[in-house]
């Protein structure tokens, strides 16, 4: 495998990356909370009105929002970094606009945890 191939594969790694965090959150988290209303996590008060299921999604939700953060940030400077060709550029510019749309997707998706009734 020559230089630029190896660089555009890892530029298809890092094209990945943001939607692969995503969908291990969305999983943590609706995992946690079916577990948590089985469970009835909701019934343990922890400070005043916030449950203890309440307090880890919404910990899960923080940690994934960070962890989205942090990738966006590193795919932004990917296009900067590669000195090879516009190939590779061009998917570093993937990458971060992958990432970007990835961050949104763990907002819009994730986020409703922060306001909606998690068990019935």
């Amino acid at each position: 495998m020559t230089g630029d191939h190896r660089a555009s594969a890892s530029m298809l790694v890092w094209i990945c990356s943001g939607f692969l965090a995503w969908g291990a959150a969305f999983a943590a988290l609706y995992s946690v909370q079916a577990l948590g209303c089985g469970f009835d996590w909701d019934e343990i008060t922890i400070f005043g009105s916030i449950d203890a299921h309440r307090l880890l999604l919404i910990a899960l939700f923080l940690a994934a929002l960070f962890a989205s953060a942090v990738l966006a940030r590193l795919c932004a400077r990917l296009p900067h970094r590669v000195r090879a060709d516009d190939t590779a550029r061009f998917l570093g510019n993937v990458a971060k606009l992958s990432a970007w749309a990835a961050l949104a997707a763990t907002l819009v998706s994730l986020g409703p945890v922060l306001f909606t009734t998690a068990c019935y």
